[in-house]
């Protein structure tokens, strides 16, 4: 259930930043992700060995990944945002790379967990679209 809410929140989010073209609606919605990241990530924390939907493990390696993707998306967000006021990128832009980049590391985190072939294909298909 807990993947579940973490994949719908990934998806709803990066349609809302697909759609919304406000700077202080991106600066939200990029938290909110980064919320959702650094509590799912918490999360994997706090059950540990657990399986999620027959096709998602979370095992040690998935928690150091998902850190150190966490922190690179804290970093990639604040560089895309600095990179952006400096070279005043049209909306519609910044919609597309910002809704593009959340999306992306959802699926790098189903990645980390995925036990499956077919799932870890399927996602890692996914980042390259």
């Amino acid at each position: 259930m807990e993947l579940l809410i973490y994949f719908s929140g990934v998806v709803l989010i990066s349609l809302g930043l697909f759609f919304w073209r406000s700077r202080f609606g991106q600066v939200m919605l990029v938290s909110l992700f980064m919320i959702l990241q650094s509590g799912f990530l918490s999360l994997m924390f706090y059950t540990p060995g657990v399986r999620w939907l027959e096709y998602f493990y979370n095992d040690s390696t998935a928690r150091i990944f998902t850190g150190i993707l966490t922190i690179t998306a804290l970093f990639a967000f604040l560089n895309s945002f600095l990179y952006f006021n400096r070279r005043k990128e049209k909306f519609l832009l910044r919609s597309i790379y910002l809704g593009s980049l959340t999306a992306f590391f959802g699926c790098i985190t189903g990645i980390f967990m995925a036990d499956n072939a077919g799932v870890l294909w399927a996602l890692t298909e996914a980042t390259t679209l």
